[in-house]
């Protein structure tokens, strides 16, 4: 992750692309596109991130998912640097949340990181 903290979008690119069936048999289906990895990671920073990738890789957590919907981030106009983001889970009105997507948003934000639910209003 410290290789990866200091990496520019085009790099994680060429790096993803690079190791694309190695991550496809270590599990991972399919990672987002270097502009929002880059994102991820330099609004969570290498520790945060550590923290979340420990989490969902660990055997208490296997078969579970909980990971938002959404990462919704805006960038700085002059650098293109991200400087904030929201961890997103989106609902019907009824729908329920299951425990793994409960359990999620709290530890987002003892994190320190933006994380919270939208319900969508169905017009009358």
């Amino acid at each position: 992750l410290n290789v990866l903290a200091r990496m520019k979008p085009e790099e994680i690119g060429v790096a993803v692309e690079a190791n694309k069936d190695a991550l496809r048999e270590a599990g991972y289906l399919k990672l987002p596109n270097e502009k929002v990895l880059y994102a991820i990671v330099k609004v969570c920073g290498v520790v945060k991130l550590r923290k979340i990738l420990s989490r969902h890789t660990s055997k208490a957590h296997e078969g579970l998912s909980g990971v938002p919907d959404l990462f919704l981030y805006a960038t700085e106009n002059k650098t293109g640097r991200p400087c904030m983001a929201h961890f997103v889970e989106v609902k019907k009105p009824e729908e329920r949340m299951r425990d793994a997507q409960t359990n999620e948003i709290p530890f987002l934000k003892e994190l320190g990181l933006d994380a919270r639910i939208f319900r969508f209003r169905e017009p009358r």
